[in-house]
């Protein structure tokens, strides 16, 4: 029927938002909070809104997250380098 055809594609799409947002990072809750502001007659502005306010946030994570890592690379290089510049003073064994 018209209402059960209706009904699976509002699930559909509410799961293919939810796999959108883990994609890009967002918790199963922030997806639903997103969802959950769906409002066509008011032209989504509120969920737009706040869809952009966590990109912000996502963005600004992630930014955080490449600097640790590249400080950690900075870290593996370092110790990479004293390792082999240690092996270079201990004699080699057949």
């Amino acid at each position: 029927t018209l209402d059960r055809s209706s009904a699976a594609s509002d699930v559909y799409k509410r799961q293919m938002l939810i796999l959108r947002g883990k994609r890009i990072g967002f918790s199963l809750a922030e997806c639903k909070e997103l969802i959950d502001l769906y409002d066509p007659a008011g032209g989504n502005r509120k969920q737009l809104d706040h869809f952009l306010e966590k990109i912000a946030e996502r963005r600004e994570h992630l930014a955080r997250q490449l600097l640790d890592i590249q400080q950690m690379q900075r870290e593996l290089d370092t110790a990479e380098q004293r390792c082999l510049s240690a092996l270079k003073d201990i004699p080699a064994t057949a």
